[in-house]
């Protein structure tokens, strides 16, 4: 089965209220992933702020709450954002290609000669 090709922007600042635009407002900006398809993920943390965002959420879900900010309370920011990105790549690794989820598998169209 083909995989979904998602683009993970991580992007760490000192502090958000620093940029003077909302964290959506710099995803659609960037036009992170491609139009269409539902593929960008934008993680943004700011040490100072305490506060981590994953846009959009609704592909990663809770992912801040149970992973992330365990590590960011004991000020272990380098395991949070790590084991935080694992967890978005974990995620995003199981969604098909909406534009080949239905086409046969390699081994259903071989012809016995060869497989891959």
């Amino acid at each position: 089965m083909l995989k979904r090709i998602f683009w993970v922007i991580i992007l760490c600042l000192a502090i958000i209220a620093s940029f003077p635009q909302s964290s959506s407002a710099l995803f659609n900006y960037w036009g992170i992933g491609k139009k269409g398809e539902d593929n960008g993920i934008l993680f943004l943390i700011s040490k100072k702020d305490k506060r981590v965002e994953i846009l959009p959420d609704s592909l990663v879900g809770n992912i801040i709450d149970r992973q992330i900010i365990p590590y960011f309370k004991q000020d272990d920011f380098d395991d949070g954002t790590i084991v935080g990105t694992e967890n978005i790549i974990s995620i995003l690794s199981d969604f098909p290609s909406p534009k080949t989820a239905n086409l046969p598998q390699l081994e259903d169209i071989t012809d016995g000669r060869s497989r891959i």
